[in-house]
């Protein structure tokens, strides 16, 4: 299963990538959502338009309330 850290691996600890990364992480941040009962992140259509800082954060909190 993939793990939260991973995709803070992948965007980095500026959080800044390009957009095939972005487009990568999307999946893997809906899949962590589904392996980890989160509810909170948006539909993958609004994460999209997120830039890959605001889509680890949206990620990390969603997490947390979990």
């Amino acid at each position: 299963m993939v793990q939260l850290a991973q995709v803070k691996d992948y965007i980095g600890l500026n959080g800044s990538t390009d957009d095939g990364m972005l487009e990568t992480l999307i999946p893997v941040a809906w899949r962590i959502a589904e392996g980890q009962c989160i509810r909170q992140l948006q539909p993958v259509e609004e994460t999209r338009r997120l830039t890959c800082r605001r889509l680890w954060s949206v990620t990390a909190c969603a997490r947390a309330i979990c």
